[in-house]
């Protein structure tokens, strides 16, 4: 049996054909072509990922491009052509939107890695160096503090950071050992933290704060990077409840605990001293005009948990436009369930949806056996559960 690429192939060939004997109008011909073969700008575009639709469009024309001026002469699977012509439309127009950029700027306005800027005091700074910023610093360990990870801070980041440092001790070099472990820390951390690709401390600051070359910070990362991974194999791989007896041992963990994913559809779980017991999910808990709180208030009801536990939600700076204007119903959901604790006198915790999802992947879901599809609300509440017994308050009890 053909399967689906093959048989793309062999039409693609038979338009080509049809057009070459005279038997089909070309512009015909080569708008089929296009159709057969659109998933190549989507295969091409996989590379530039997220990419826009503007970058679609231009893989498009691209595509299209390549259905008039391919010949089947040359023996060249039109895959292969399209491919190339799609690649060329997309850095040909970078370049052109560069230039227009460029254009626009004037040469003063232009900041080089080797220029001295001006600090907020008026000082001259050179941009590879790290000023220190008390507010970032800050913003760092608020960080850790509101996503529970100062288990992982503690016993493995800065450990693997320290040990590595001890190792090159009496080594002959350069480096600034205490300054590299603060930069290495930062830097280590700032992968994790969101949209950290806007403002993460750069491979040449690091050199220039630790006094070495940038591929002697490099390759020092990079050792970081797989220590690190080594040392996080055993919690990796260890079924969730020998991961729950390790690390919680005997301490106490509430009787009955129910997770929340607040959204429009919430999802739900029930742990039940420390086991998952079962989930689930709230649909339609608000529309385009109001919330519902009724579905999740009845849940509540019927299970009589003794803790809460909650995803919560921050307005970050960078997102302060998207929410302009914004009733922001999953925060008023949100205050339902804090609403409901209140009155019953039950304890809640809060967490950030990323505490969660970086430790309880999709991976180890399955291998824990907590994996539902069809119910994604519901998982990312069995995250949230699994992360709190493990790591909240580990080495004492969670008091319900």
């Amino acid at each position: 049996m053909m399967n689906n690429t093959e048989w793309i192939k062999q039409q693609t060939l038979a338009c080509y054909q049809a057009v070459k004997e005279g038997h089909a109008e070309p512009i015909e011909m080569y708008n089929r072509v296009v159709e057969l073969n659109i998933k190549l700008v989507h295969a091409v575009l996989a590379k530039y990922k997220p990419y826009t639709e503007d970058q679609f469009q231009i893989g498009c024309m691209g595509l299209l491009s390549a259905s008039r001026t391919y010949k089947l002469e040359t023996n060249v699977p039109f895959s292969s052509y399209a491919g190339f012509c799609i690649e060329r439309a997309i850095q040909q127009d970078y370049v052109q939107r560069m230039k227009q950029f460029e254009a626009q700027v004037e040469g003063s306005q232009w900041v080089y890695l080797d220029a001295v800027s001006k600090d907020a005091d008026g000082d001259g700074v050179r941009n590879d160096e790290v000023i220190y910023d008390e507010r970032a610093e800050k913003a760092l360990y608020q960080f850790i503090e509101d996503n529970e990870l100062e288990f992982m801070v503690n016993n493995i980041i800065k450990p693997v950071i320290n040990d590595l440092a001890e190792r090159g001790r009496n080594s002959q070099s350069k480096l600034n050992a205490e300054e590299w472990k603060k930069l290495e820390f930062v830097y280590v951390m700032e992968v994790a933290m969101e949209d950290s690709q806007k403002q993460r401390m750069t491979l040449s600051q690091l050199a220039k704060g630790s006094n070495v070359s940038i591929q002697n910070v490099k390759t020092r990362h990079a050792k970081v990077m797989d220590e690190l991974f080594q040392r996080m194999w055993d919690y990796m791989t260890l079924s969730y409840t020998e991961l729950f007896e390790r690390l919680r041992g005997n301490h106490k963990v509430p009787h009955k605990l129910i997770c929340f994913d607040p959204g429009k559809t919430t999802g739900w779980c029930t742990f039940v001293d420390g086991k998952l017991d079962h989930y689930g999910q709230v649909a339609d808990c608000y529309d385009e005009d109001n919330i519902d709180v009724s579905g999740v208030l009845k849940l509540l009801q019927e299970e009589h948990p003794d803790y809460i536990l909650y995803e919560d939600y921050k307005v970050y700076a960078h997102k302060l436009e998207r929410h302009t204007f914004n009733p922001v119903f999953t925060l008023r959901l949100i205050g339902a369930i804090e609403t409901y604790s209140q009155m019953y006198n039950i304890p809640t915790h809060k967490q950030m949806a990323v505490t969660a999802k970086n430790f309880c992947t999709d991976e180890k879901l399955k291998q824990w056996g907590f994996w539902e599809p069809g119910m994604r609300h519901a998982r990312d509440a069995i995250r949230h559960g699994c992360y709190f017994l493990l790591f909240y308050k580990k080495g004492g009890d969670i008091n319900a």
